[in-house]
């Protein structure tokens, strides 16, 4: 099957990221774990975790699993620019273990939302837990999709973890569409990124989406519903079920113009985002953003642990700045946006406060993937002035003299 939408064409900057695979890095010498707001008197450091210990649960109930045998050294909340605002304790590592970190005993494998709930499975694609989704979905039929595309210049990760197994992937996907009753699954993919032995692999489970950016995997079906999942989740939940063990790390694409080594690096969650540079030789980046080219968030602090969800980090030596002008009605944006929206007369209806007529071009079908702005020649930000636009709704608060 072959997707056509609107979109823009972005210049690849992988390389030979593709070819060269995914490559594992060490573990740091210190990681960073998560702990719940609640227990933070209770954490005190010089207390020793070994590697599998279930150290507590998450505000989302799932189990967080020490990945490594170390110390406690100290407790720390940062602002984290994907999970907001946290607590963690900062682990030294004293003694490198690469034993498999195996589910509990009582681990109920005949619910496959309980396998999810106790492996920590979180889905990269949105951050949702993967148990979660999977009960909200019980029984409701439709299409599974598992999100391997390409569009984005920078990104790799997903088609890197596909590439490596194919099968396990394919093994995630079948057992997520048999526990809601799926109709159909398979893998979105961007024409022209897939080897000949893994579509063997996949058994011809596949959906080939165009080239453009941004992809929607949901364009496979427009009359049923389609559910979205993260290759890596889908590759876990398949190690989860079948294996046993819990996946404790997570796929990360390192590159940009200040990566003189960008790779595919399968990171241990917690490592903080200097290990990666140093091993990325993008020491000398004087800006990191994380995400995506056109999305992704400015991050300021290199020691901003890693954790599924995070599936690229791009090193820059400078950020592209332009300066706005009027705009010229030229309706580039228009021609690219998947949505099918109007984003100049949006932003213009903002900008002279008419905002009862907004919900007429229903700004809130914007998904913020900014290739908008990235064509605009006017150099303006449309995308930022479309997602406002979505918090009004028609409606405006305004502060007179304090009032």
């Amino acid at each position: 099957m072959s997707l056509f939408t609107h979109g823009v064409h972005l210049p690849d900057q992988r390389g030979r990221i593709f070819t060269r695979g995914i490559e594992v890095l060490p573990v740091a010498e210190k990681l960073y774990i998560p702990l719940p707001e609640k227990l933070l008197e209770q954490v005190r450091p010089g207390a020793t975790v070994r590697r599998g210990q279930r150290l507590w649960e998450n505000e989302f109930r799932l189990p967080v699993y020490s990945p490594v045998n170390g110390r406690i050294e100290d407790v720390v909340r940062q602002n984290h620019p994907l999970f907001g605002e946290g607590c963690y304790i900062v682990v030294a590592v004293t003694k490198p273990d690469n034993k498999p970190i195996t589910l509990p005993d009582d681990t109920a494998y005949e619910h496959l939302s309980a396998v999810a709930r106790m492996a920590a499975i979180v889905d990269e694609t949105d951050g949702v837990p993967l148990f979660a989704k999977l009960r909200s979905l019980r029984k409701s039929g439709g299409t599974v999709v598992a999100d391997a595309t390409t569009a984005d210049p920078h990104t790799a990760a997903s088609l890197g973890v596909l590439l490596e197994d194919p099968a396990r992937v394919l093994r995630g996907l079948e057992l997520t569409a048999a526990y809601i009753d799926a109709e159909k699954y398979g893998v979105a993919v961007s024409r022209g990124a897939v080897e000949r032995s893994a579509k063997k692999a996949l058994r011809g489970h596949l959906f080939v989406c165009g080239k453009k950016y941004p992809t929607d995997p949901t364009a496979v079906s427009r009359k049923k519903p389609v559910t979205v999942v993260g290759v890596q989740a889908m590759a876990a939940l398949a190690a989860a079920m079948d294996e046993h063990i819990v996946t404790d790390t997570c796929v990360v694409t390192v590159s940009g113009p200040a990566a003189n080594r960008p790779r595919n690096w399968r990171v241990t969650e917690g490592t903080p985002l200097d290990a990666l540079l140093t091993a990325s030789k993008a020491e000398e980046a004087d800006f990191l953003v994380m995400g995506d080219a056109l999305t992704g968030i400015l991050c300021e602090d290199v020691q901003t642990p890693v954790f599924s969800g995070v599936t690229c980090l791009l090193a820059m030596e400078e950020l592209p700045a332009r300066k706005a002008q009027p705009c010229t009605g030229c309706g580039e944006c228009i021609r690219v946006c998947h949505r099918r929206l109007v984003p100049c007369e949006i932003a213009r209806l903002l900008e002279n406060m008419q905002y009862e007529q907004l919900p007429m071009l229903n700004p809130q079908r914007c998904d913020g993937c900014g290739a908008c702005s990235y064509v605009c020649p006017a150099a303006r930000e449309v995308t930022a002035a479309v997602l406002e636009a979505c918090e009004v709704q028609g409606t405006i608060f305004m502060d007179v003299e304090g009032e």
